[in-house]
């Protein structure tokens, strides 16, 4: 008889083997469902912040389930596959599903679909900043559905993508804004982290550009940024000639998510994703739209590798 502790243990491992040869799985399904709706009854640490309104999703690689929450609140919990090895994603080919904090691109549209992916895909932006800072391969990573109505129920056996259910697709899918919802993937969810005061460092970025202070500002990026004119010299040499000259800046940052990613089972974050609205506002020019901050340790501290905007939202 299977054990289910609703922590993280090995036990989720003989569920998963044990799903796939019972003749009434779905006694065994309600079980863990029940134990994993309590465990998430309080949502977990790596959901820093969210707005009450917005939804956030994580992937439960040790389960073999995907959680939605709206806010800090659980709202929906769907069984998933993913590769076929546990492992994290680190080639082209190895049939493992990535590990790390993600965001939907685009919806794949379904006249364009074959048919084994059940007429619904979602892409994910692998590899992300971090990933290509570990030179991490491969990449075509989707929440998709499948032609075969109970892939979902067969653990660990896809190619690297994850698949749900078409049913559960559906009302997963109407939670989905492409470009503005994360979706993070972990070995196992942690349910205590080692967190850093990423919204105080957050918040004094925010300052340093609007006080003007060009070289505190600065000192927020990591020696590794890289953004599209090259590399940290380039960034602070662009920065100074567009900040100093302005005689006002006001930047505002609303609506905001951070998302912490451990790897492994590790005690410690290794890097954070913080999404918002940002509102930027000067003498001579002004725009608005989302921005995306990766943030990493770097010497013990907090940095800027990476920060993506797109503007309107």
């Amino acid at each position: 008889m299977v054990s289910l502790k609703p922590d993280y243990n090995p036990s989720y491992f003989r569920f998963n083997d044990l799903i796939r040869r019972v003749r009434n799985p779905e006694v065994y399904r309600k079980k863990i469902t029940a134990i994993l709706r309590e465990r998430f009854r309080t949502a977990p640490p790596v959901i820093v912040e969210n707005p009450e309104s917005k939804y956030v999703f994580l992937v439960e690689k040790m389960s073999q389930y995907l959680f939605v929450f709206r806010g800090k609140t659980l709202v929906g919990l769907y069984p998933v596959t993913t590769g076929e090895d546990w492992e994290d994603k680190w080639r082209e080919g190895d049939r493992r599903t990535p590990e790390g904090i993600y965001y939907f691109t685009r919806f794949i549209p379904p006249d364009t679909l074959p048919k084994i992916y059940g007429g619904i895909a979602v892409v994910l932006n692998y590899p992300n900043p971090v990933d290509r800072l570990l030179k991490k391969g491969g990449g075509g990573i989707w929440l998709h559905g499948s032609e075969e109505g109970d892939r979902n129920r067969i653990p660990f056996s896809t190619r690297g993508c994850v698949v749900a259910s078409n049913e559960d697709l559906k009302e997963i899918t109407e939670k989905i804004k492409p470009g503005n919802t994360l979706i993070a993937i972990y070995k196992a969810v942690p349910e205590k982290i080692n967190l850093d005061d990423v919204r105080g460092f957050i918040e004094e970025w925010r300052r340093s550009w609007e006080r003007k202070d060009v070289e505190r500002f600065l000192s927020f990026y990591s020696e590794r940024f890289t953004w599209k004119g090259g590399g940290l010299r380039e960034w602070r040499r662009y920065k100074r000639r567009v900040i100093v000259p302005r005689k006002f800046i006001r930047v505002s940052i609303d609506n905001m998510t951070i998302l912490a990613f451990r790897r492994g089972l590790s005690d410690d974050v290794e890097y954070y994703v913080a999404e918002f609205f940002q509102s930027y506002r000067s003498d001579v020019y002004s725009d608005r739209g989302i921005k995306r901050l990766y943030i990493i340790k770097e010497n013990g501290k907090l940095k800027i590798l990476k920060e993506e905007f797109s503007e309107g939202g």
